[in-house]
């Protein structure tokens, strides 16, 4: 998890760098370094998505309107738990290997459920994911190629914290597109907890 942190830091030191707006920037290094130090204690879908938010706004910054970011997750999966920067690196993904070259990007994130495990997406209208790169995402041990460590992190993640029934698959059409899903034990924040630490 600590490489992705330092990713984070990367590619705002990308943004500072492609404008001269330190205002706004200076904001969003605050809001993002906020959400870092409060995802120590527990970490729900609502907080990941938040953290999602800030990293969209960086690349933002880089890639100017060339790409949009929808989120569709409904209110009953915000308190679920997720591992510490799960989604992140998907939506990385998605950008710098999907639309990176379009003029038209769309990135969407939504969530859902399968008896008692919950899924996480995010697709793309991107070029698509090279065959070659598929197979090894869709297929073990995960052994996958350079530019595409993000995956393989989280996908290793969920694999030794709750076993091989959850993890990450893909799917793809070259040149429209690709969704990338996470699986996991679908748990919610208790109530109580969150409270307790809110006061």
């Amino acid at each position: 998890i600590l490489p992705q942190l330092v990713k984070l830091s990367e590619e705002l030191g990308v943004g500072l760098a492609a404008t001269n707006d330190s205002h706004y920037l200076r904001k969003e290094d605050h809001k993002l370094q906020h959400l870092l130090l409060c995802i120590q204690t527990g970490h729900t879908v609502e907080e990941e998505l938040e953290l999602v938010d800030r990293y969209v706004n960086i690349q933002t910054i880089r890639f100017g309107d060339r790409f949009t970011c929808e989120v569709d997750v409904a209110e009953r999966y915000q308190s679920c738990l997720v591992p510490k920067l799960a989604l992140q690196p998907l939506v990385e993904n998605a950008i710098l290997h999907g639309v990176a070259d379009r003029e038209d990007g769309y990135i969407k994130i939504r969530a859902g459920e399968e008896e008692d495990m919950l899924l996480l997406y995010v697709s793309d209208n991107g070029c698509g994911i090279p065959p070659e790169v598929l197979e090894r995402l869709n297929s073990g041990p995960r052994q996958l190629p350079d530019g595409h460590l993000g995956l393989f992190n989280v996908d290793s993640i969920l694999r030794l914290r709750y076993g091989e029934a959850c993890g990450l698959s893909a799917r793809s059409t070259p040149g429209e597109g690709s969704c990338v899903w996470l699986r996991m034990p679908l748990k919610r924040k208790e109530k109580a907890h969150a409270e307790g630490i809110d006061r």
